[in-house]
């Protein structure tokens, strides 16, 4: 996405200069004369999309400055991208239930709402609480290998990525329970 930033000029001022909060963006910096009482326009691109970016603009004139005037605007959100690196948590594999955990992904492009992870073997599916990279699965079979895929919900409208990284885990095997009723 790109931003074009204008202002209004009033009285003499002759240039603005300013930067933006993210040196990726082109260009970070700028400084730009007023020709004319026409109002200068700056254009940034390579921005990302979700993203709030923090512009910065201070008036010159007669070798004196104006007080910063800071604006904060943020680009329209999009389809997220996958979360990164979904794998059972090893040493948190029981007979009965198994942790999942993740990395949120390289391209959120908007705010992270939650995770969805999706329990193949019986189609049902796990909301996590926010932006909370780890899931417990419970209740389930011992000795019993368990298909999961994930996918990133953010608050753009289109807002769940592609379901990704689809794994496998083994439960253990179960405890054995202690005999009943014994006689002698």
């Amino acid at each position: 996405p790109s931003v074009s930033l204008s202002w209004n000029i009033t009285g003499d001022i002759e240039s603005l200069s300013g930067s933006v909060n993210d040196s990726n963006v082109s260009p970070p910096t700028f400084n730009r004369s007023s020709s004319n009482g026409l109002s200068p326009t700056v254009m940034f691109s390579s921005l990302l999309p979700g993203k709030r970016y923090i512009f910065t603009v201070t008036a010159h004139s007669n070798g004196l400055s104006s007080n910063a005037k800071t604006e904060t605007i943020r680009t329209t959100p999009t389809q997220p991208g996958p979360p990164l690196n979904f794998a059972c948590v090893t040493n948190n594999i029981y007979d009965r239930s198994i942790t999942l955990t993740w990395n949120k992904p390289t391209s959120p492009n908007g705010d992270i709402q939650h995770y969805i992870v999706y329990d193949r073997n019986s189609n049902t599916q796990f909301n996590t609480n926010g932006s909370v990279m780890e899931q417990e699965i419970k209740d389930l079979t011992p000795e019993t290998t368990y298909f999961f895929s994930i996918a990133t919900v953010n608050d753009a409208t289109t807002s769940i990525s592609i379901q990704v990284n689809n794994i496998n885990c083994r439960t253990k095997t179960a405890l054995s329970t202690p005999p009943r009723n014994l006689e002698g």
